[in-house]
């Protein structure tokens, strides 16, 4: 029992901690087919190797509705949240975009949300016909991350304005184009003790944006 006590204050200290568990859901195929509106469509899936979830679904994914298209979708992260391991979709997924509702295909992008903060990369982009029956998944969803995080949120000890000063400091970013620069929270689900960063992005006159990376714990800058 102190053997164990001591791991887990060792991960806490040093901010480690294992990878994240795979999905509940062992057989994707089989849960699929209880969402599918059938009819003989095929169903197709790709899974992604290093998070051991659906990369890309096709077919039909969903029963014909008449709800919005964000309805639609929410609808589809909740019912298949054990196939993407998600917790609580309701407080963990976020409709980011939906498309142009008069065109055949109304894409709604999701994105994942640990601990109400973003999770670097994680989203669903989902397709969705005029019948309101889902035709295709893509995306890439990290699971069970706040079982992998101990249900601990991480916290900053680097603000965004300083955030900020450093990543223009560390680029040689002028003051003009630093004042339109963006400074948005994110976690890192590939890295060791899946860290809170700050992701910053300078707007520069006639160049292209430039971004980079601060870890909100150290202030260091984390190449991707």
């Amino acid at each position: 029992m102190y053997r164990i006590l001591a791991a887990l204050a060792a991960c806490v200290l040093f901010g480690y901690f294992p990878a994240p568990i795979a999905v509940a859901d062992a057989d994707p195929y089989a849960a699929l087919k209880r969402l599918s509106a059938g009819g003989g469509t095929p169903l197709e899936i790709r899974m992604d190797d290093r998070t051991h979830t659906p990369a890309l679904l096709t077919g039909a994914l969903s029963k014909p509705s008449k709800h919005t298209p964000a309805w639609i979708a929410l609808e589809f992260a909740n019912k298949a949240k054990r196939i993407y391991g998600i917790q609580s979709p309701h407080s963990t997924i976020l409709v980011a975009e939906i498309g142009e509702p008069s065109a055949s295909i109304v894409r709604v992008r999701l994105v994942h949300l640990l601990y109400k903060t973003p999770v670097w990369g994680d989203e669903l982009r989902i397709d969705i016909d005029k019948a309101g029956i889902i035709r295709r998944v893509e995306g890439r969803i990290h699971p069970n991350l706040a079982k992998a995080t101990l249900n601990r949120p991480r916290h900053a000890a680097v603000s965004q304005v300083e955030a900020l000063r450093i990543a223009a400091a560390g680029a040689g970013i002028g003051r003009a184009d630093a004042g339109r620069a963006e400074v948005r929270p994110y976690y890192l689900p590939d890295r060791a003790g899946i860290p809170l960063v700050y992701a910053v992005t300078f707007q520069r006159s006639g160049q292209s944006p430039l971004n980079l990376t601060i870890h909100a714990l150290t202030g260091r800058v984390i190449p991707l």
